[in-house]
């Protein structure tokens, strides 16, 4: 019963349009097949890989970034299969997408192959280490009831609290070196071109041409988008580059104190220097209200909450058991300082419940449903407080 698919054998590379087969091997080549492409400068190849890249991030990938959705080979499936309740999302895929999204960022110098490697990183990679560093997700779900992970059942691959360890035990290992990594992600460098893929903060030395420049980026990016930039060792004309994320509203750019006029490629905001200088970005990030594609039938009629590149979700610990039972009802979002995570901000939002009349399994009595008060926090933070139900997508109740 074997299926060449499985390991991306099934067809020459070249000729791949679709992402298929077991996710994390796919992921892994497709990165290797870009390093060959830019050393070559291997043209169809190129194309292949641009084209793997959209087919995943337009149909195969969920909003949190995670790929594979299927447990069984953990593979990928079909184009719009995203359910949210059994689904595999491995950490070390996600991990591989953000491998495969640097070297396209590098090699093309376009912005939205950096906007999903930080969505990778923000979301489903993150959320595969617990915050004391002790326990791991290998699965990353979008809706979790913990009763229904049963063994020997369609989701037992599914886990509702992050394990010690693994059988098979990429993941952790991975996640660590990912984070010890970090700084690879940063930043894009092109003779005297510098690019400012995320806004971490950060202190390096970029080689340029012969000279070493240095670079210090303090923000508290992702919960505001005030980012202070330092630049000294400057002794040639440089030319920096910095992200505009999809997500900011408000973008403004200032060298040395002065408002400069936005000058924009590929989604990268730039500027000329020629002496050690001040770099101060400023955007606003406001809530984001998401809907999938119609396809996505298991997201139809409901909304996915996003704030910068932060995905949020809901959890049982602050919201009641039954979250499939919370409609969201108004547009309106109030960002403050988590009570849980003081590092975070969490979000409130304005909601009904659906009230049952009936204990029958079935009903023809009609629904009604009270107001309540809906709290949600970053999807990465979920299962650090106990057990209990999680959900990123929302109904929604429309006027």
């Amino acid at each position: 019963d074997y299926d060449p698919a499985y390991s991306q054998s099934h067809e020459p590379v070249r000729k791949q349009k679709t992402a298929e087969g077991h996710a994390v091997r796919a992921v892994y080549m497709y990165s290797a097949m870009a390093d060959v492409a830019e050393e070559y400068q291997d043209k169809e190849l190129m194309e292949a890989c641009e084209n793997l890249w959209e087919n995943i991030t337009q149909k195969r990938m969920y909003i949190t970034g995670g790929i594979g959705s299927s447990g069984f080979l953990e593979r990928f499936t079909t184009d719009y299969d995203l359910q949210n309740d059994s689904n595999y999302s491995e950490t070390c895929a996600s991990i591989g997408m953000a491998l495969f999204s640097l070297r396209m960022a590098n090699i093309t110098r376009d912005s939205r192959y950096a906007e999903v490697m930080e969505q990778e990183l923000y979301n489903n990679i993150l959320a595969g280490i617990a915050q004391d560093g002790k326990s791991f997700f290998y699965v990353n779900p979008l809706e979790i009831k913990p009763r229904q992970c049963m063994p020997h059942t369609s989701r037992a691959h599914v886990k509702a609290r992050r394990q010690k360890w693994f059988g098979v035990a990429c993941c952790p290992p991975n996640i660590a070196r990912t984070l010890a990594s970090l700084g690879q992600y940063i930043y894009g460098v092109d003779g005297a071109d510098i690019y400012t893929h995320l806004y971490i903060g950060n202190q390096t030395d970029i080689p340029v041409n012969n000279d070493v420049v240095q670079i210090r980026i303090d923000s508290m990016f992702p919960w505001n988008g005030n980012i202070k930039v330092k630049v000294q060792g400057v002794k040639e004309k440089i030319k920096l580059h910095f992200r505009i994320p999809s997500y900011s509203e408000n973008f403004q750019l200032y060298c040395n104190g002065e408002e400069q006029e936005l000058k924009v490629n590929n989604g990268y905001a730039y500027v000329e220097i020629c002496e050690n200088s001040r770099i101060d970005i400023q955007f606003d990030m406001p809530v984001a209200f998401l809907h999938a594609n119609y396809k996505v039938s298991a997201d139809v009629g409901k909304v996915a909450i996003k704030r910068g590149p932060i995905v949020y979700c809901l959890e049982e610990i602050d919201n009641g058991p039954d979250l499939q039972c919370i409609y969201l009802s108004s547009k309106e979002a109030h960002v403050r300082k988590s009570r849980s995570f003081p590092e975070c901000f969490e979000i409130e939002l304005q909601g009904r419940r659906l009230i049952s009349k009936s204990e029958g399994l079935y009903s023809s009595d009609g629904l009604s449903y009270s107001d309540v008060n809906i709290q949600a926090i970053p999807y990465a933070y979920w299962n650090n407080r106990r057990e209990g139900e999680m959900l990123v997508w929302i109904h929604e109740i429309i006027g």
